[in-house]
């Protein structure tokens, strides 16, 4: 291994262990280190983008294509980069100097095609689409492009953020502590109540109508397979499986619901910058779905991250510490033990699931064991349709955890979506904005 690959293995070491110190020192000098290696800086670059180091990023980018203005990866990294800061139009110019240099590249003529329905330039975008196609007619990305270009097309990214902000506009979106307050009143009367979030995950289930679902049927077959792959990695077939099928439930699930969690602003903004097919897609549709009842339920809504607001609040610390029994629905078995140490429980009634298959290297190998759909999902729906009498439930189980909300709340219990506020207690990194501060000390010994 060269000197460029053992600087690449540091970083993602210090990536791992959440050392923002020594990832900074490293991508801060990466291209005075290892000056004559383009390839290894380019991947360091990404790295860079993903973690937001977007200066780093783009410093290391420009300073490969001053050594090699040629060098198509760094052209297209940094068209990247200025999509994701807002600059469509000179991510478009950099692509299409890319396009000159290299008419067969393909990725290239795919990026141009969704940035250019960014700005508006819907001709251009079934242009690229049509030539992308012409090049690769094999390809399924091709399907699902010219879609995305469409859905772009009725639902473009002003659209978009006027969607999301009539709902944060709106009165009866709540903050976290009138969130608790209505939870300890639900606990108090021992009664059913309900909050679930959606995320992009959730969004790829959300079914509109069957005139929708065939009009972007494979955008929507590619965002599905895409966020199933985290959860199952090719363990369900999702059709055969029924599993399909059951998602489509949240639509039930959400009008059920007492508060909903919605995308935010900032969020749908910037899937939008680079043109996520899953972020756009999922996003605008979960907020189409919150749109379409006709009826007022009498549900109020709040945001997607509540539960990151709850978690450094201190907010639900509280509310936990104020029971003597709560119920938990996860995957880590060594949950319940340290949320009993760390909160002077008495008792935590556990209901174990099968965690993320693409997580298990941050959850744990014991947290993946098993089947979760439709092997425990159906035999923990029997397990919460018995009375609950007004229990507490803490529930992290993904876009299925928010069908047990449902069942939850219809048998008389209390359940709070918190989805990976159990990772951040139990210091497992499966969200890098959280890093060790939240972990319990049970927990963060272990970890």
């Amino acid at each position: 291994m060269d000197y460029g690959q053992n600087l690449l293995s540091d970083l993602r070491r210090l990536v791992a262990e959440g050392n923002s110190e020594g990832i900074a020192a490293l991508t801060s000098s990466a291209e005075r280190t290892i000056p004559d290696d383009q390839q290894s800086l380019v991947d360091i670059a990404i790295i860079a983008r993903d973690l937001g180091k977007f200066e780093d990023s783009y410093r290391i980018c420009r300073y490969v294509l001053s050594k090699n203005a040629n060098n198509g990866f760094a052209s297209y990294e940094l068209a990247m980069l200025d999509a994701m800061l807002g600059r469509h139009v000179e991510a478009l110019l950099s692509l299409e100097k890319n396009i000159v240099r290299m008419p067969g590249d393909v990725r290239s003529i795919k990026f141009a095609a969704r940035m250019s329905a960014r700005i508006g330039d819907f001709v251009a975008a079934r242009n690229y689409v049509a030539l992308a196609d012409e090049m690769s007619p094999d390809s399924s990305d091709t399907a699902w492009l010219r879609e995305l270009c469409a859905f772009m097309e009725i639902f473009p990214a002003g659209l978009a953020d006027k969607i999301s902000a009539k709902f944060e506009r709106d009165n009866r979106y709540i903050s976290k502590e009138c969130l608790i307050d209505w939870t300890r009143a639900a606990l108090r009367d021992k009664r059913g109540f309900s909050m679930i979030r959606l995320g992009d995950g959730e969004g790829a289930f959300c079914r509109i109508s069957s005139e929708d679902e065939q009009r972007f049927q494979n955008l929507y077959r590619y965002c599905r397979e895409d966020r199933a792959r985290v959860w199952f990695n090719g363990e369900i077939d999702l059709i055969k499986s029924g599993f399909t099928d059951t998602a489509f439930g949240l639509r039930q699930a959400m009008y059920d619901a007492d508060v909903l969690g919605l995308p935010y602003r900032s969020w749908v903004e910037h899937e939008y910058k680079f043109c996520s097919p899953t972020g756009i897609t999922c996003l605008v549709n979960a907020l189409r779905l919150a749109q379409v009842p006709t009826v007022d339920r009498g549900q109020s809504w709040t945001t997607q991250q509540i539960h990151a607001e709850l978690l450094q609040s201190n907010l639900l610390e509280n509310l936990v510490r104020d029971h003597k029994e709560i119920s938990l629905i996860s995957c880590m078995t060594d949950a319940p033990q340290s949320l009993k140490q760390a909160f002077q429980l008495d008792h935590v009634e556990f209901y174990r699931i099968p965690g993320e298959k693409a997580h298990v290297h941050l959850l744990g190998n014991d947290a993946g064991e098993g089947r979760h759909f439709p092997d425990r999902f159906n035999s923990l729906c029997n397990e919460l349709s018995q009375p609950l009498h007004g229990r507490l439930f803490l529930v992290a189980g993904g876009i299925l955890g928010k069908l047990y909300c449902t069942r939850i709340k219809q048998s008389g219990g209390v359940a709070l979506d918190v989805g990976s506020i159990i990772d951040a207690w139990m210091g497992r990194l499966t969200r890098p904005n959280y890093g060790t501060s939240y972990a319990l000390p049970q927990a963060s010994a272990r970890a």
